[in-house]
């Protein structure tokens, strides 16, 4: 039992001196480079929040800051051209990602990530489309004063009711297309009566 404390403080001992020499060894490399990477003082904001700087060299750089401080890359004419992945024709946008419409008139946005490019939907074509889905997927039941909404979803139904002089502008379409297809409906039977009753 001794012998295993022994040799568990022995390897804490070795590890924390290997991570003491490894701390030792960044600060003198960032001492070396003069420590953080800063935005210069001299650098002009750009209007996508990146910073623009020439530095002494005649080198132009690009800096941004970011959740774990600040970047820089070189500003040159192939950091301006697509990245591979990104059709031709694209349009760079403010927040780094690429706008397209394809031939059949599907717009797309094209983003970089850690693993390759990504391609999705234009945000305007999504919440459109989904809009929609939401409208179709709700069950709306006037209930006088009250209204209740009903949701199917993957783990079931999702019921709420609200007073009419409650509802947010979204439910407020949801009872308005409602009750116009209900007077469809009525408007449909009501004809239907009356060819009956002759």
């Amino acid at each position: 039992m001794t012998l295993n404390r022994v040799l568990s403080t022995a390897i804490l001992l070795v590890a924390s001196l290997a991570s003491a020499a490894a701390q030792t060894a960044i600060a003198a490399a960032a001492a070396k480079d003069g420590g953080m990477l800063t935005i210069p003082k001299e650098a002009t904001k750009n209007a996508n929040g990146t910073y623009s700087f020439t530095d002494k060299d005649g080198k132009k750089w690009i800096y941004r800051t970011g959740q774990f401080g600040v970047s820089r890359v070189e500003d040159n004419d192939e950091s301006a051209a697509l990245p591979k992945g990104v059709p031709a024709g694209a349009t760079r946008n403010a927040d780094g990602t690429f706008s397209f419409t394809d031939k059949d008139g599907a717009r797309w946005t094209y983003s970089t990530t850690m693993f390759g490019i990504s391609k999705t939907p234009a945000r305007d074509t999504v919440n459109a489309r989904s809009g929609n889905e939401a409208q179709g997927n709700i069950r709306v039941i006037d209930k006088g004063e009250v209204v209740r909404f009903e949701r199917s979803g993957p783990f079931g139904i999702s019921a709420w009711e609200k007073k009419k002089t409650d509802l947010t502008s979204e439910e407020r379409s949801l009872f308005d297309a409602r009750q116009i297809d209900n007077n469809k409906v009525d408007a449909k039977h009501a004809g239907e009566g009356k060819a009956n009753q002759e």
